[in-house]
């Protein structure tokens, strides 16, 4: 069922540092890059493999959904100088396809300080920005969309801001693991009710309505900022299908029948009890938001063996996402990061696991090196 969209834009939030944000970029980019054809001004998609076409300017009304543009959000800290002369050169470049612009929001990490760091690529604090966007957005905006940086839109995102949550404050979908999370063994949390939160389409007048200072005393650190959201709007929440925030696991490392986690030649198998096989392997078929939590970031290398020769997987959606990154001005960037990143762990993990006296020298080799 649609909602009655109400507001002059589609605004879409992301929470980064300077090392993020080329990530960010990327979702950005597979946003524009993915609108349905009839909202395209004139000339071609740069993505060679959608389905889009040029359309005349007379066209471009015939979409289903509101002709407004896109707000991107930045809540951000510490951007440096020729970050945000890129991101002002990707807001050219998009919106020479469909009206968009990036707004900044500075922040400041150390108001999150007393708190959990949190990060899968190094701890920081930024993923708690998005407890501020109440605070942040205008206050005339009614709806907004939360994204993590590490995701990929392979649809027409705009469908999400038209669904209707039922008077809900967010729609989320499902965490693909409920196992081992504390608020839940608790009973603080409902398992089938517990959310990921690195998509959240928001209600932003019900959003409004809690007190974020709150986590600053929140016992909950496992997940910092994702058990909070879920704690906070308990019974508040509307339940998205999958395919919504699709994270995916290696099969060799998911099992939908167990109920505790095992290891399995040297991998650590987790039961996954919030879907099915079949509701999986749905939204592995036709996902519209690829998150890649979990280890499986494309510009990521994790050895998953926990003892000896080293385990790497991809995402079935790696390739795509790096086709999209590849048109993206922070693209050398990324790919410099991830050779760097791919060298050290494959050397690090195979030294581990066949050489493994070698190891600590190499250990103490890389942190001189870094200074």
């Amino acid at each position: 069922m649609h909602t009655n969209f109400t507001d002059t834009s589609y605004h879409i939030v992301f929470g980064c540092d300077d090392n993020y944000v080329k990530y960010a970029a990327v979702t950005m980019q597979s946003i524009i890059e993915n609108l349905s054809p009839a909202m395209f001004k004139d000339g071609d998609s740069p993505q060679p493999q959608a389905h889009t076409k040029s359309l005349a300017t007379s066209e471009i009304n015939t979409s289903k959904y509101p002709n407004v543009p896109i707000t991107f959000h930045l809540l951000h800290d510490t951007l440096q100088k020729e970050t945000k002369h890129k991101l002002q050169a990707l807001e050219t470049a998009l919106n020479a396809i469909y009206p968009c612009t990036i707004t900044f929001h500075p922040l400041s990490q150390e108001e999150f300080k007393n708190l959990t760091p949190w990060g899968e690529a190094g701890a920081n604090w930024a993923a708690y920005f998005r407890l501020k966007i109440g605070d942040m957005l205008d206050s005339h905006i009614a709806r907004c969309v939360y994204l993590d940086t590490d995701i990929l839109v392979l649809e027409d995102i705009r469908e999400l801001f038209m669904i209707d949550i039922n008077d809900k404050a967010i729609g989320a979908s499902r965490n693909l693991y409920t196992e081992g999370i504390d608020i839940i063994r608790d009973d603080l949390v409902d398992a089938q009710e517990y959310c990921n939160s690195g998509m959240l389409l928001i209600d932003l007048a019900k959003w409004r309505t809690k007190s974020f200072e709150d986590i600053q005393t929140f016992t909950y650190t496992q997940l910092p900022d994702q058990d909070f959201i879920n704690f906070i709007f308990k019974g508040e929440i509307y339940l998205l299908p999958f395919k919504w925030n699709f994270v995916w696991s290696h099969p060799s490392r998911l099992d939908f029948d167990a109920k505790e986690p095992y290891e399995k030649n040297h991998q650590i198998v987790i039961p996954c009890m919030n879907y099915s096989r079949k509701e999986f392997q749905d939204a592995l078929k036709n996902p519209v938001i690829v998150h890649f939590a979990g280890g499986y970031k494309p510009w990521e290398k994790v050895n998953f063996a926990k003892k000896g020769k080293p385990i790497f997987h991809k995402n079935p959606y790696n390739k795509h996402w790096w086709r999209v990154a590849k048109r993206n001005v922070f693209y050398p960037q990324i790919l410099l990061h991830y050779l760097k990143c791919s060298v050290n762990t494959t050397l690090s993990e195979y030294t581990k696991a066949y050489i493994p006296a070698l190891y600590p020298f190499l250990r103490k080799l890389k942190h001189f090196l870094k200074g």
